[in-house]
């Protein structure tokens, strides 16, 4: 599993690219958006625990992750509802 608070769409890339296997990501209140949600669904697909919540633009690509075959657990939200 890897913490992660400062993930970027270029982050996200190198760290796809580098840990194809990886299985569970926590990367709250990052710099996340959806380009690095897309990067994520479409390079990690082992990918079984992705907690993204608390990223503004994080809702706009949500459904990407529906991609990912292995997904057990999922925790998106902007952090912004009211």
């Amino acid at each position: 599993m890897i913490h992660w608070h400062r993930l970027a769409a270029e982050e996200a890339l190198v760290m796809a690219r580098h840990l194809p296997m990886l299985k569970a990501l926590q990367a709250w209140n990052s710099r996340l958006g959806w380009e690095g949600v897309n990067v994520i669904a479409r390079n990690l697909t082992k990918m079984e625990m992705l907690s993204i919540y608390r990223n503004e633009e994080v809702v706009l690509s949500a459904s990407a992750v529906g991609i990912l075959p292995s997904i057990k657990q999922l925790d998106a939200s902007s952090g912004c509802l009211r």
